[in-house]
């Protein structure tokens, strides 16, 4: 009799969604990539991140791109949905490999004599990997992954080139290389410039230094004066623009091959003088009885210097100043002669030196003279004479003032007259004279 009381209900079945599938991992060098994920069938899909970053363009498109990807690792989820089923999820890793940021080998490096070394390769990243590689030479790395590993094997008079290469964490971004020559020098010849030279008169002259290695090199450098060098990178060169009365010194050094070791350099003096002034020693000089003396030889260039020698003297004589050309000589010895030599020596001794010979003589004092007592004769024409004995240091003389003697030996005290006249006289002079006649005779008569 009652009205009926009824009610609907609606049962929906959903359909489960897709299987999710995030699309294989991903190893990129890049900052963006696309997703791989399936295009679900049933339902909706939609991406998250999971670990690291990522900017993704559109989170609902399976193949959708993403930007902005942290360095490293980043996870991302694909979840496929369908009203009240269950979810499908699966996840995907996109690991970003990082460029390789620098590189840099170091620079070219000369070891001197020796068969090990060190590299200088800079430093890779936190998580890159460096590793030293030979492509020419005998060297090797000790420690191949060390930026700065030693190096042994390295052949003395020459080169190994090594290879620095910085590969990114994942392998993926390109390695960066760089390349580095090490020397190792032989040890650098010792240098020799040569004699200094002392020149005369000259505006030019040669520098020959010591032969070197083919490998090595040489520099011939003016360190002081006039002078320009024509080869300076030849063992032997020509110097112009010297001149008398200049001083200059020239540098020669040898360098290594390569620089490892030191240089080795020797210094050259070249000077030159202007021709020597002839010497001039001055007047040869008379005294009497006197011990000293001026003397007045030439005066010399600034650039010259004189000096006196006694070549001859029974006794050393005193010479007040050797270098003065009118310096005194004392304490010579009478009865004789002195012997001076006044030398001119040019500045550095390039030119000859000259020389010139003065000689000064000393007379003594005559003695006395004494011809004798007169003679009378008894129908003679001849008679001996008996004059006085001079010393050795005087000669005696006989002379006739008048009448007819001659006289034989007319230095000798005793000597004979012949040519007298019976029944007249005649008047002779014995006359003593110093050796040198610088002192008065004496003299007398009979």
């Amino acid at each position: 009799v009652c009205p009926v009381s009824t009610d609907d209900v609606v049962i929906q079945r959903d359909v489960p969604p897709s299987n999710a599938n995030a699309g294989p991992n991903q190893l990129i060098c890049a900052t963006s990539t696309n997703f791989q994920g399936n295009n679900p069938a049933e339902g909706t899909g939609q991406w998250t991140i999971h670990t690291g970053g990522g900017t993704i363009a559109n989170q609902f498109l399976y193949n959708s791109a993403v930007t902005s990807l942290n360095a490293g690792i980043n996870e991302f989820i694909w979840t496929t949905s369908q009203g009240s089923c269950p979810v499908s999820r699966d996840t995907v890793r996109i690991t970003r490999d990082v460029p390789v940021a620098a590189i840099d080998a170091g620079s070219d490096t000369a070891f001197c004599n020796t068969t090990n070394g060190i590299l200088n390769g800079n430093s890779p990243a936190a998580g890159e990997t460096g590793t030293w590689t030979t492509l020419l030479g005998t060297g090797s790395a000790s420690a191949p992954n060390n930026p700065n590993s030693g190096i042994t094997g390295l052949t003395i008079g020459g080169n190994t080139i090594f290879q620095w290469t910085i590969s990114s964490q994942y392998g993926v971004c390109a390695d960066s290389v760089d390349n580095v020559i090490i020397y190792s020098d032989s040890t650098t010849t010792v240098a020799a410039a040569g004699s200094d030279q002392f020149l005369c008169d000259d505006t030019t002259t040669t520098l020959v230094g010591n032969a070197v290695r083919p490998t090595e090199s040489v520099v011939w450098a003016k360190l002081f004066g006039p002078g320009t060098v024509v080869s300076p990178n030849s063992t032997s060169t020509v110097v112009n623009g010297i001149y008398p009365g200049s001083a200059s010194v020239f540098r020669y050094t040898i360098s290594s091959e390569n620089g490892g070791c030191p240089d080795s350099f020797d210094n050259l003096f070249v000077v030159v003088d202007s021709a020597t002034t002839p010497a001039n020693a001055g007047a040869d000089q008379y005294l009497c009885n006197i011990d000293t003396a001026i003397l007045s030889a030439n005066t010399l260039k600034a650039t010259e210097n004189g000096v006196w020698s006694v070549i001859y003297s029974p006794v050393l004589p005193t010479i007040d100043n050797i270098n003065n050309p009118n310096t005194t000589i004392r304490n010579m010895a009478a009865g004789d002669s002195v012997v001076l030599q006044w030398t001119v020596n040019p500045l550095f001794g390039g030119c000859p030196s000259d020389s010139d010979i003065i000689v000064i003589y000393i007379d003594t004092i005559a003695n006395p003279a004494n011809a004798g007592p007169g003679q009378d004769l008894c129908n003679l024409t001849t008679a001996t004479l008996a004059g006085s004995i001079p010393t050795s240091n005087e000669i005696g003389s006989w002379s006739v003032i008048s009448g007819t003697a001659l006289v034989t030996t007319p230095n000798s005290p005793t000597s004979g007259v012949t040519g007298l006249t019976l029944g007249a006289s005649s008047t002779l002079v014995w006359a003593i004279t110093p050796q040198f006649g610088t002192c008065p005779a004496t003299t007398d008569t009979m």
